[in-house]
């Protein structure tokens, strides 16, 4: 393995021994692969190029690099047009691809040169606004995880991830604006969804993103957090929590939310109805008059609550449910 990071390099080392298979370059100046760079270096598995001033990526950039699984190019300085049309052709067998800060044009269409990358099982990308997995996706088969934190203005629609219905797409994370309720149809294997909100997302979107996962059967992790502190405080209510009573989770997170007018009965229900769960997270204020309630979930193993108010509360209990964090 070659491990170069902060060195302020500004370019690809042309003497790097040909027996090596992952190659660490993160945190330099990097600003260009040069064509051919990697010809000759085929037990190369693994490469990061994160953090780099990269401003292009060649159609020969990776030649070379016949069983390159393993890519980083993640926080460089490219736009999409920075990609020659055919910039990964040399490595369709890539099997993890992080490059979430991609930028785009507006009204872009999903980019043609990560189309023909269809032996892709994790993919991070920056999401923007008119992303759509179309038709031309149909041929994916092998995608099971699908990150995109970095995006400002995602609308979810119901056809979004139409294109990956053959894809045994289990955890998607994702950062998004708006949603419609049945956006999530498309992705029957579904089993772990972190949804992060910032200062773009509407409070309808709250509620929305409930009923997206209310016919869910096979999630069994939920995450909501709020992921910027000048965005709203989403408030999560009581009439929320019915969306979750048919899916058998086993952890919940509530990051930077507001609980708010959740009744006793509406919280009961919910606690009663989560017999698979065992790991609660709640940061935020979630109200003193039913926090006793939390010894209903009766198989809870870990909770976590980071409000004052509520920490002062289970130091004067007696019956903690669980151990508390």
């Amino acid at each position: 393995m070659l491990i170069i990071p902060r060195e302020n390099l500004t370019e690809i080392p042309r003497n790097i021994p040909r027996s090596s298979t992952m190659l660490d370059f993160h945190m330099n100046i990097i600003t260009d692969i040069p064509s051919n760079i990697f010809r000759n270096m085929s037990d190369v598995t693994w490469i990061d190029l994160s953090q780099n001033w990269l401003n292009q990526i060649r159609n020969e950039s990776f030649a070379g690099l016949n069983n390159l699984t393993t890519l980083n190019v993640s926080h460089n300085h490219l736009h999409i047009s920075d990609l020659e049309h055919n910039a990964f052709v040399p490595i369709q067998q890539l099997r993890i691809l992080r490059i979430d800060d991609l930028k785009f044009s507006p009204r872009s269409q999903f980019p043609e040169q990560l189309v023909n990358l269809k032996q892709l099982e994790i993919l991070e990308l920056a999401a923007f606004l008119e992303m759509n997995f179309d038709d031309r996706f149909h041929s994916w088969s092998c995608l099971h995880t699908f990150i995109s934190k970095n995006s400002y203005e995602l609308y979810l629609q119901n056809y979004t991830f139409a294109g990956l219905t053959n894809c045994p797409l289990r955890t998607l994370s994702i950062k998004i604006k708006q949603a419609d309720a049945d956006a999530l149809e498309h992705l029957p294997n579904l089993q772990i969804l972190n949804l992060y909100f910032g200062v773009a997302t509407l409070q309808n979107t709250i509620e929305h993103s409930f009923k997206m996962v209310s016919n869910f059967t096979t999630l069994t992790r939920i995450l909501m957090q709020r992921v910027n502190a000048r965005a709203y405080i989403f408030i999560v209510t009581g009439k929320y929590l019915q969306y979750f009573e048919n899916i058998c989770l086993k952890e919940l997170v509530f990051r930077h939310m507001y609980l708010a007018d959740i009744d006793g009965t509406s919280f009961k229900k919910f606690a009663i109805s989560s017999a698979c769960l065992e790991s609660l997270e709640i940061s935020g204020n979630i109200g003193s008059p039913w926090i006793t309630l939390l010894v209903l979930f009766k198989n809870l193993k870990h909770l976590k609550l980071s409000s004052i108010e509520n920490q002062r509360i289970f130091k004067t209990s007696a019956h903690a449910p669980c151990n508390v964090s």
